[in-house]
């Protein structure tokens, strides 16, 4: 039997494992796009929410700018773990 042949058994633990980095991937993104965000509000001393509720525009494309860039790295974390 050649080298390069898996049994079924390790594949499906391969895919399981697979599953667990996307699932752990995205969990990682998704603390540290709200660690980086609590750090905004500490580092320039407003409030992000108090900010959106005021209406300033700024904020909200910041704020939309992290969740695009969360939807991206959520992209490339099951894209290429699930490869």
């Amino acid at each position: 039997m050649p080298i390069f042949l898996e049994s079924s058994s390790n594949s499906m633990e391969i895919i399981q494992l697979n599953f667990l980095y996307a699932a752990g991937g995205c969990l990682l993104g998704l603390i540290s796009i709200i660690l980086t965000m609590l750090l905004i509000d500490w580092t320039f001393g407003f409030r992000i929410r108090r900010s959106l509720r005021n209406g300033n525009q700024a904020v909200a494309l910041a704020t939309g700018g992290a969740i695009v860039g969360l939807g991206l790295a959520y992209g490339l974390i099951i894209g290429l773990s699930l490869n």
